[in-house]
């Protein structure tokens, strides 16, 4: 359960009877006891929205290349498969031609979540996915990846 959620809760609780048999001041009207900090902190959560997760519980929005790994080294004979994934701030997944893959040496490579290529020049380079989300906002994600 979220913080704000859980502060919420006690607010509430406390509002409508307490928790427990010291929720109520002495006093001769017995209205709840007022916890500032709570209340506090309710009003501040009032304005941050919660964070938005995917079911992996990872905030969203991201972007990221799960292969090849960072700083692999691959024969400049063999085509490299690549695999990389994002989702916009809402957690839904971007795909397709809305995933842009490109290398510091020759530009555009790819497109989509998975692809393969074969370099034609030796050496090391960065590999960087560009997602475009539907409201025109980038995420990028980058690998550097050796080609002998």
């Amino acid at each position: 359960m979220h913080q704000s959620t859980l502060t919420r809760l006690v607010v509430l609780a406390l509002a409508l009877g307490g928790c427990g048999s010291d929720s109520f001041s002495s006093g001769a009207d017995a209205s709840p006891k007022s916890d500032s900090s709570a209340a506090d902190a309710n009003a501040a959560d009032a304005n941050v929205p919660d964070a938005v997760v995917d079911d992996a519980g990872r905030a969203c929005p991201w972007a990221e290349i799960s292969h090849p790994g960072n700083g692999e080294t691959r024969s400049i004979v063999d085509e490299v498969p690549f695999t990389g994934a994002a989702r916009d701030a809402n957690c839904v997944p971007i795909s397709g031609g809305s995933l842009v893959w490109t290398e510091s040496l020759a530009g555009k490579i790819g497109t989509g979540e998975n692809f393969a290529h074969r370099f034609m020049l030796p050496g090391t380079r960065t590999i960087t996915l560009t997602a475009t989300e539907g409201n025109g906002n980038t995420l990028k994600a980058t690998i550097t990846l050796t080609m002998n």
